[in-house]
């Protein structure tokens, strides 16, 4: 006997009310309302969507080196991932500090350029997978040039 599915409605969306649906109050509960525990976890995320994406596309075309382990690379990932995660995290914390009334004009210039940097440092930390995968991808097309 085969089993029987229900048949699916279609759905007519001229009829939905999108703003009885309230997606961005729905949406609220998976993320923390601290915005840097939140920078701090969106970070991570991309982060391991990079560095599934580029060894899915590393190993695929086989462009990685092979003087270099996969385990000392991946190791090498993960400690860049995760700082530059933390380094985004603590950026974000700077530049909440710069808002606190009371705070001096030269400590707030002092706060601005200290979260700059450590952006700018989170940011190489989250994209090393990408940087590397371009890497290797132009080592790999200039290849046949060298011989």
């Amino acid at each position: 006997m085969k089993p029987s599915f229900p048949k699916l409605k279609q759905i007519n969306f001229k009829q939905i009310n999108f703003k009885q649906l309230n997606l961005k109050q729905n949406l609220k509960p998976y993320l923390p309302r601290n915005p840097v525990l939140r920078d701090l976890i969106v970070c991570l995320i991309i982060w391991l969507g990079l560095e599934l994406v580029c060894t899915a596309i590393a190993s695929a075309l086989n462009v990685s080196p092979v003087e270099i382990r996969p385990q000392q690379l991946l190791a090498l990932s993960v400690l860049l991932g995760i700082g530059g995660a933390c380094f985004m995290a603590a950026s974000t914390q700077m530049t909440l500090a710069r808002t606190v009334p009371g705070i001096s004009r030269k400590r707030k210039r002092i706060l601005g350029l200290m979260s700059q940097v450590l952006s700018w440092l989170g940011l190489v930390g989250i994209g090393f997978p990408l940087l590397s995968l371009s890497f290797w991808l132009a080592l790999w097309v200039m290849s046949p040039l060298r011989a």
